[in-house]
């Protein structure tokens, strides 16, 4: 994303302060005054600000004490928020453990053996916000979407690897496709895999793209259930070349977790997470863009040739549509969609509780009611398949059981909560 201060801002649109199209965020300045690395200074001139040990942090520690990803620093128009990616609460504000903070004046931070402090400044940045309301297969016109068109269009005129964070639902897999089809390499192959598949397929998969035809994108879904022989072995594909005639593929992968804490726990590669986030971006959760109800239900209807049925016609009316919003929509933008085909469908208006439109908490795909019988797979592979299979019900059934609380899930299924957070990363749980 491109920032700029007020001055600059000012000097290429002189209207535009006064309209919709940006918004305000806080700055600040970083010095490390203990420590290893003390001395260092950085005053941000972004959204957010990573600390930790890694080279790709945007302040990084020279101190064995600091993770790969220590901590972030998030600027609003209001304040800084720092939220912690540790799992040990080793992220101390004024020597007090935190998980998530709000900052308005000058504070300490600890990490490790270094101390830093930090200062607002004065001047604020202002963020781009897109004048569309649609991008590709993407709909919206809340300032989040708004904010991310500004992202998804950069990112289609570059051809860095890019990452896509966001919830189960979100539209991770449109978000990609959208980009490949706004890109110069929209004539190309869009290969997607998907990650959370048998070790085999993946690797077949991945051997069949980069021996493709050249110009394509390849989009991995839910990279960090990517198994770590693999992850090497895709990391040195990036590095010296794909097998046969290697094709020219643009990378967008994506993940509904914060991989920045698999490569604290050491299940992600920190080499391959830094190869992969070249470009970043967020896709909001539906709960953060109730403004785009409207217009994705008419999306919704026209993509599923519904827009004439009769329930339309109280789909599209107020008083429906804040019942929706009154419904917190775990599964977001794909739960929604389930969600209106089942009342299309039936030719009533369900209740939201009772619907079965909440899906599991897997990423771009809902659990199938059994995994199919396939006597050409090893009878390893397929016994995976089903394991897999009872893994991601089971441990959807206890997330939602414990309202999501991964702490209190691991203790009814009788295990530590780290060896539940590897199962959920195995079955793509957010």
């Amino acid at each position: 994303m491109n920032l700029a201060t007020e001055r600059e801002f000012a000097e290429e649109s002189p209207t535009l302060r006064s309209g919709p199209e940006h918004r305000s965020i806080s700055q600040f300045r970083l010095e490390v005054i203990e420590g290893p690395s003390a001395g260092k200074v950085i005053v941000s001139n972004d959204l957010r600000v990573v600390i930790g040990s890694d080279p790709g942090a945007d302040l990084q520690l020279e101190d064995d004490k600091v993770l790969p990803y220590q901590c972030e620093l998030i600027a609003t128009s209001e304040h800084v928020e720092i939220v912690d990616l540790a799992r040990n609460n080793s992220t101390m504000v004024n020597d007090i453990a935190v998980k998530r903070a709000q900052l308005y004046q000058r504070t300490t931070i600890r990490v490790g053996a270094s101390v830093l402090q930090f200062t607002p400044v004065s001047v604020a940045l202002f963020v781009r916000r897109s004048r569309d309301t649609s991008f590709a297969g993407l709909v919206g016109n809340s300032p989040a979407m708004r904010d991310l068109f500004v992202v998804l269009a950069s990112a289609a005129q570059q051809d860095m690897p890019l990452l896509l964070q966001g919830e189960t639902g979100t539209g991770k897999e449109t978000a990609a496709r959208a980009i490949h089809q706004m890109s110069t390499r929209s004539a190309g192959v869009f290969h997607s895999i998907d990650c959370k598949a048998p070790h085999d397929e993946i690797e077949a998969a991945l051997i069949a793209a980069f021996e493709s035809t050249a110009g394509g994108t390849l989009y991995l879904s839910e990279i960090g259930q990517l198994p770590k022989a693999l992850q090497a072995r895709l990391l040195r594909v990036f590095k010296i070349g794909g097998p046969g005639a290697v094709a020219d593929l643009r990378i967008i992968s994506s993940t509904s977790v914060d991989l920045r804490f698999a490569v604290n726990d050491m299940l992600f590669s920190e080499r391959l997470y830094v190869h992969l986030s070249g470009l970043l971006a967020s896709l909001p959760a539906m709960r953060d863009r109730y403004a785009d109800l409207p217009r994705l239900i008419d999306n919704i209807l026209d993509r599923t040739q519904s827009a004439q049925e009769p329930i339309a016609v109280h789909m599209r009316t107020r008083e429906f549509q804040s019942q929706l919003m009154r419904y917190g929509w775990p599964g977001n933008v794909r739960e929604l969609q389930e969600y209106l085909r089942r009342c299309v469908s039936s030719g009533t208006i369900l209740p939201l509780d009772v619907t079965g439109a909440r899906l599991s908490l897997v990423d771009e795909e809902p659990v199938s009611p059994l995994p199919p019988i396939d006597i050409s797979k090893p009878i390893k592979a397929g016994r995976e398949e089903w394991i897999k299979h009872f893994e991601r019900l089971y441990l959807a059934e206890v997330l939602q059981s414990q309202g999501g609380n991964v702490t209190r899930a691991a203790k009814a299924a009788s295990v530590d909560r780290g060896h539940f957070y590897r199962l959920m990363m195995r079955c793509g749980l957010r």
